[in-house]
């Protein structure tokens, strides 16, 4: 687990992850329809779950300690 967490496979998805979030947040704007904002909302919960399971196996990885000692995280 911990050289998962250390490759660079894992950071490049969670920085790609970042920069699409960033992107689907710019997105909305007031006065768009229901289903526009109903996508948006839904895309915003995959990139949470992602980012929950992110840290999930950064914490089995390093241990508390170890986790919370990298700003990144």
């Amino acid at each position: 687990m911990w050289y998962f967490c250390e490759s660079n496979y894992l950071e490049t998805i969670v920085l790609s992850c970042v920069v699409l979030n960033v992107v689907t947040m710019a997105m909305a704007y007031e006065g768009a329809n229901a289903q526009y904002e109903s996508i948006l909302k839904t895309i915003n919960l995959v990139f949470s779950a992602v980012f929950i399971v992110e840290a999930i196996i950064k914490f089995i990885a390093y241990g508390l300690i170890g986790y919370f000692y990298s700003g990144w995280n």
